[in-house]
């Protein structure tokens, strides 16, 4: 059970650092799409051996499918990441405060909707549901979801300075730091 706390709070580093290179909308998708392939496959094994057919050799498997549910944990850092430097810092921390909000209304409305998918659905079918909206959210993000416009400059080969200027102009007031190699 404590597999994905672990792993979703230990991928937070790395990803928030990765934020600062790309822009978030490469790492939140890789978080997302790591996510939904744990949840196939729970939702695989327990529909093809929940509870019958369980033994404890399928623990390691269970463990390593939890560790990668518990990825889409991680988004949330990279999210902020991602927020904080899209909007300007005069509209900051609205948008910070929408972003926190709403990532965590839906852990909460998921807590609180779990019980009664459990017992109308069974388990197997309450992993389906999860993966089904998990699924459905990952594809409006990769259509919706953007980086800021400094990421989106540098993607297209733009210098870095010119790629600041261009982006301080369209409202970016905040970028990412030099690595520390030139520092």
């Amino acid at each position: 059970m404590a597999a994905p706390s672990l792993s979703g709070s230990l991928l937070r580093i790395p990803f928030s650092a990765w934020v600062d290179t790309t822009g978030g909308k490469k790492p939140f998708l890789v978080l997302l799409l790591l996510s939904i392939i744990g949840m196939a496959g729970l939702f695989l094994t327990l529909r093809s051996f929940y509870p019958a057919r369980m033994t404890p050799s399928f623990y390691p498997l269970i463990l390593i499918l939890g560790v990668l549910c518990g990825c889409g944990i991680a988004t949330f850092s990279v999210g902020i990441g991602q927020v904080a430097v899209l909007v300007s810092k005069a509209r900051q921390g609205t948008a910070l405060g929408i972003y926190a909000g709403i990532g965590n209304l839906a852990p909460g409305i998921f807590t609180l909707l779990l019980p009664f998918a459990l017992v109308s659905m069974g388990l197997p079918r309450s992993y389906l549901a999860w993966l089904a909206f998990l699924s459905g959210g990952t594809v409006v993000y990769a259509i919706v979801g953007r980086n800021a416009w400094y990421f989106q400059m540098i993607a297209r080969g733009a210098p870095a300075e010119e790629a600041k200027s261009a982006s301080a102009l369209r409202g970016q007031e905040i970028f990412p730091p030099a690595p520390l190699s030139r520092a």
